[in-house]
């Protein structure tokens, strides 16, 4: 198979995988998709992620990718085991605001910087 059909097979792939899951999470009730709002957007960011990282992948990886079941949970999985410096930074930018408050009366408007 050439890489071209690859590619567009895996981003088929991929699309329909999303598809499933958003019919999935659809399903739920309120509360739940609401407890499950990281996981979607983590999941919607690993699609959007791997559509565009296909071009860049080895055909033998490619062809492996096409039949992964359940490719886009996978993933999600395993960047859940990583450690994520988001609140870390959150935190830091908190602390540094409320200092500010306290010693000057305003909070900066510009971005935080870690």
């Amino acid at each position: 198979m050439n890489r071209g059909k690859l590619e567009k097979l895996c981003c088929e792939k991929l699309g329909n995988e999303l598809k499933v899951y958003k019919s999935y999470m659809l399903k739920k009730g309120v509360e739940e998709v609401y407890a499950s709002a990281y996981e979607i957007d983590c999941v919607v960011s690993i699609y959007e992620l791997m559509v565009e990282l296909i071009c860049d992948l080895a055909e033998d990886c490619l062809e492996k990718l096409l039949v992964f079941p359940d490719l886009l949970l996978f993933l999600y999985n395993k960047w859940m085991r990583y450690e994520d410096s988001h609140i870390r930074e959150m935190a830091y930018c908190m602390r540094e605001e409320m200092a500010n408050l306290a010693n000057a009366g305003e909070v900066r408007t510009e971005e935080c910087a870690a």
